[in-house]
């Protein structure tokens, strides 16, 4: 049992290295599966470390891979802000949109 658990592991840590998320639901229960079948007491604790430290290496994977969307997602929002328009300020601090949005003058 602890073997296909294993294997289960190594399946999601393949998906987040290659970029398949769209993989990861039936893999994450699938292992739930595994887990909530998985005698305990049949079981030495060198197998539990091991998956253990397979499951601590997919969560850091899964963590990567939400702090990247998130950069990317605040990454959309700045081009999208470029694209409505330049925001300018005056002297005071008050907003002084642009007339012409979305063109910006080069100066080498």
């Amino acid at each position: 049992m602890s073997k296909n658990l294993h294997t289960a592991l190594e399946n999601t840590r393949a998906s987040l290295i290659a970029g398949n998320l769209s993989d990861l639901p039936s893999l994450v229960i699938q292992t739930e599966e595994l887990i909530q079948r998985l005698p305990v007491q049949k079981n030495d604790m060198t197998t539990l470390r091991e998956l253990r430290k397979q499951a601590r290496r997919n969560l850091h994977l899964l963590d990567a891979a939400r702090r990247g969307f998130r950069d990317a997602r605040e990454r959309r929002v700045q081009i999208e802000e470029v694209a409505q328009g330049l925001k300018t300020y005056n002297r005071s601090g008050s907003f002084r949109p642009r007339t012409q949005p979305g063109r910006l003058e080069h100066k080498s």
